[in-house]
């Protein structure tokens, strides 16, 4: 029940993977360091950054005495948050990306909502700003009921919340989640690709609207500029995750996925034909689309102009990309498929 009082005895470790984050760096950790909820440790990990940010995160470790640094070769964002879990000590884990900051009672009412709940995980909301510090934070004076989830229902989250679900920056865990599982390495999208497996480790997740976390849209960023590999690493994901559901019978979960991998295709095949090294994850994908229009367990919870759309794809991916080649850029595209997907459409896309 929320609303209770929870004591500060558990503490709370705060990751934050570091790689050219020298402009904002400083402003990511203030907004941890002044949190109401005061029983943390802060693990910067600085994964082989050639700028300044492992000065940055020594300078900051001299004058907070929670702040532990790891300076590491650089392994990419997986591996620097598997290397904060690695050193961390608190009962509960949580991330902050290096450019972003959160909430002064994020911690708190996170605390707060995962012991209330007896949750593995909780997870709160976020939102999108511009690359610069709100002027004012809003005042929760009394937190939104959490509405949680057991079962195969985890599981299902994956569709009906899927953005808020699917990243790892909304969370707080128990770190316990952790013992049997960890980020792949080398992945660009390090937490598509994990998930399910950490969803699969918990008995019972929670979900909160409450805006704690605020993600900064800058230009340069990872996902601002996505490559061919981006898509290709996330298909991947999608395939692996769809084999772990199947294998251990989260049936409408893995039929959730076969049509997110639908949209998910359809959306991105434009931006990754140009690219000669996609041609073999491009055939997969097109084989892929075939095997899930012969799928009547997909194929009923479709529209006849769905239908269409993926078996154009399915027949010629070439031929469909000139369908949306009339789109004039990105936004258009997703638009269009989105409006194929609204009578079945409870995905939040990433």
């Amino acid at each position: 029940m929320m609303g209770q009082i929870m004591t500060e005895e558990e503490k709370i470790s705060v990751i934050v993977p570091i790689y050219m984050g020298a402009p904002w760096l400083r402003r990511c950790v203030a907004s941890i360091q002044n949190q109401s909820y005061t029983n943390t440790e802060i693990i910067l990990v600085d994964d082989g950054s050639p700028d300044e940010s492992g000065e940055i995160c020594d300078e900051l470790q001299k004058t907070d005495s929670r702040i532990k640094v790891v300076h590491k070769e650089n392994g990419g964002l997986s591996d620097a948050r598997n290397a904060g879990i690695a050193v961390a000590e608190g009962e509960y884990i949580m991330y902050v990306d290096e450019d972003d900051y959160i909430h002064p009672d994020t911690l708190k009412i996170m605390h707060e909502v995962i012991g209330s709940t007896g949750a593995d995980i909780a997870v709160f909301d976020f939102e999108m700003i511009p690359d610069k510090l709100v002027e004012s934070f809003p005042v929760i004076e009394k937190v939104k009921e959490p509405v949680c989830y057991e079962g195969q229902d985890i599981m299902n989250q994956l569709w009906y919340k899927n953005l808020r679900t699917v990243v790892a920056w909304d969370k707080i865990y128990r770190k316990s989640v952790y013992d049997h599982t960890r980020y792949i390495k080398g992945r660009i999208h390090d937490d598509e690709s994990a998930i399910h497996y950490i969803l699969g480790q918990c008995k019972k997740t929670a979900y909160v609207d409450e805006k704690l976390y605020y993600y900064v849209q800058r230009e340069g960023s990872i996902t601002a500029k996505r490559k061919w590999t981006y898509y290709a690493d996330t298909f991947q994901a999608y395939e692996e995750r769809l084999a772990y559901l199947t294998e251990r019978g989260y049936t409408e979960a893995a039929v959730f996925t076969r049509i997110q991998m639908l949209h998910f295709i359809t959306v991105n095949y434009p931006y990754m034909k140009e690219a000669p090294e996609a041609a073999d994850t491009i055939k997969r994908m097109q084989e892929t689309v075939k095997a899930f229009l012969t799928d009547t367990e997909v194929t009923e919870k479709l529209t006849d102009e769905q239908k269409s759309t993926y078996r154009a794809f399915a027949e010629n991916p070439a031929g469909y990309e000139k369908k949306v080649k009339r789109l004039k850029n990105r936004e258009q595209v997703k638009e269009a498929v989105k409006n194929v997907l609204r009578p079945v459409k409870r995905l939040i896309k990433r």
